[in-house]
């Protein structure tokens, strides 16, 4: 593909080619992109370059033998959005492009990246499609099922923390159309499908529970989905609050607990990402909010990671040793002492601990306020603890709360 029958595309219609005309013949085999231009050894001939310009001033030694370097490597061109680093493209740049003729394109201002970097792909492959000898239904079927692999090899190295730099990530989402500069959610939806023996495999409910998410009146802009196992994940801007992503999903979860024949319908969210780098930790949120939602708020459609407190830190600590030794030095007597009376004491101490007030904790538990206080001597006698002491009290709740996550972990 010619680069003159590429800046024909729509998307170059505001662009301008300020330099270098005479090489618009040159073939473009696949675009990049580099916001920091520093590391040119990893472009490869035939590529075009997409730049906002950062650290080309008029008297930079970068913008000095830019253009050299990069007709070296035997390049297509370079496209430049001056406006962000940049007001205007260096006059010695211009003045060398023409020399060599190496084209350089001004990009009108405000069209995002990811935009330009689509449309280009797209033509790119469109046209390498067209070229195969090929049934005239296939290329098409083919393009798509091409679009869809690098989508889902981009979110597995994006979730997977593969990119090893902003260039390499930045690059690869412009070829599927993300903006990875925005700030992004990570969502894993559990819509807890079985096998229900009628014809309909688990795939297929799948498919079905992401089709209505995608399709949605309430889904978020520029939102994408991905299955892993069997989990529907989802990246999308947050531009939305926790109102509103949890009038998404509830009306989701109603609609399939009417319509399809799950066991439960559980959401968990990470937290925001503010660059590329976080969207692994906000897929290891998303999972650990599920987890732990499904387990600790069954009734609960929709869990934030940062909504979890205290239950964030104890995740974080991996030796289970230590999380058993805990509850053994806490409140492991008073669950074995309810598991063999079919009691309530370990409820009645949380609740308690929570609400620090005895009135409160009887009206929680609807009880009298006499069978609460027999309650809680009965705890501090089996546990050999002081209820009214600041330590004690705070050991018990920590307690409480790894005896949760050991239960979740199905841990013994």
């Amino acid at each position: 593909m010619k680069l003159m029958h590429l800046l024909a595309l729509e998307i170059f219609q505001k662009s301008e080619v300020v330099a270098g005309e005479k090489g618009l013949e040159r073939d473009v085999t696949w675009v990049n992109m580099m916001e920091i231009l520093d590391s040119l050894d990893q472009l490869q001939p035939g590529e075009l370059l997409i730049s906002t310009g950062y650290g080309l001033t008029e008297d930079s030694p970068l913008s000095m033998d830019l253009i050299a370097k990069l007709n070296q490597r035997n390049l297509a061109g370079i496209a430049i959005q001056p406006g962000y680093y940049i007001s205007e493209i260096p006059a010695r740049m211009i003045e060398q492009a023409n020399e060599l003729g190496f084209p350089i394109i001004r990009l009108q201002p405000k069209i995002t990246f990811g935009k330009v970097t689509r449309a280009i792909l797209d033509f790119l492959t469109q046209d390498t499609m067209s070229k195969m000898e090929l049934p005239i239904l296939l290329p098409h079927r083919a393009l798509d099922n091409r679009r869809s692999g690098m989508l889902e090899e981009f979110f597995d190295d994006l979730l997977n923390g593969n990119f090893h730099s902003y260039n390499e990530a930045l690059t690869r989402a412009g070829s599927v159309g993300l903006e990875i500069s925005s700030p992004y959610k990570v969502a894993v939806v559990d819509a807890a499908v079985r096998d229900q023996g009628q014809g309909t495999s688990v795939q297929d409910m799948l498919q079905e529970t992401r089709d209505l998410i995608m399709s949605h009146p309430f889904a978020p802009k520029n939102i994408h989905s991905r299955f892993k196992g069997s989990h529907v994940v989802l990246i999308y801007l947050a531009e939305h609050g926790k109102t509103e992503e949890q009038r998404l999903f509830i009306s989701i979860g109603n609609t399939l607990g009417k319509g399809m024949p799950h066991g439960g319908f559980h959401v968990g969210i990470g937290k925001a990402t503010s660059n590329w780098q976080e969207f692994n930790e906000s897929y290891s949120q998303a999972m650990t909010a599920l987890e732990i939602g499904k387990s600790m708020f069954p009734n609960e459609i929709v869990t934030h990671y940062e909504d979890l407190g205290l239950y964030r830190l104890l995740c974080q600590i991996k030796n289970k040793k230590t999380l058993k030794d805990y509850i053994e030095e806490t409140v492991l007597p008073l669950a074995e002492y309810d598991a063999v009376h079919t009691g309530e004491l370990c409820k009645t101490l949380r609740v308690f601990l929570e609400k620090n007030n005895q009135q409160e904790t009887a009206d929680t538990l609807i009880i009298h306020r006499q069978t609460l206080g027999y309650r809680l001597r009965k705890i501090s006698s089996i546990l050999n603890r002081d209820l009214n002491n600041p330590k004690d009290r705070f050991d018990l709740y920590m307690g409480l709360l790894i005896l949760d996550i050991i239960d979740s972990d199905n841990l013994r």
